[in-house]
């Protein structure tokens, strides 16, 4: 049998106190406890788009550190940063396990009539998959 954790585990988080990614953590680091026997510890670094708990994360260097994340925003960094982002995703971040799925919704007001199903906004994206794109980890 494995030796680990040898310690407390402490989850880092890119998101506050009470979101979803929050209450999964503590959901999942309540029974990580009970199976490991040692604490699992729920430290929330919101802000910077998931660059201040990355970089806690990258500062701690220390294998009972586990960056949580249910977004990954932290993959198009590279790409939207003006500066160079303060790790390699391919050297320094390796997911180890998927905790579960999210469904994404996109609402609108009724004045909003262009985005909806039947409005000529909708129809044009669907007439014209492919042409134009959009992403969000949050609203």
């Amino acid at each position: 049998p494995s030796s680990y954790p040898a310690r407390p585990v402490k989850f880092i988080l890119p998101f506050g106190p009470g979101t979803a990614t929050d209450i999964a953590a503590r959901l999942i680091g309540e029974k990580l406890q009970a199976k490991w026997g040692k604490p699992v510890v729920i430290e929330n670094r919101a802000g910077g788009d998931g660059l201040l708990a990355i970089r806690a994360f990258m500062q701690a260097a220390d294998d009972h550190v586990l960056l949580y994340a249910t977004s990954a925003s932290f993959i198009a960094h590279p790409y939207t940063l003006d500066e160079k982002p303060p790790y390699d995703l391919e050297r320094d971040l390796l997911p180890i396990i998927e905790t579960g799925r999210l469904l994404g919704f996109l609402c609108v007001t009724e004045g909003d009539a262009e985005l909806t199903p039947e409005g000529r906004a909708f129809a044009q994206a669907v007439a014209n998959a492919g042409a134009s794109s959009a992403a969000a980890s949050s609203l």
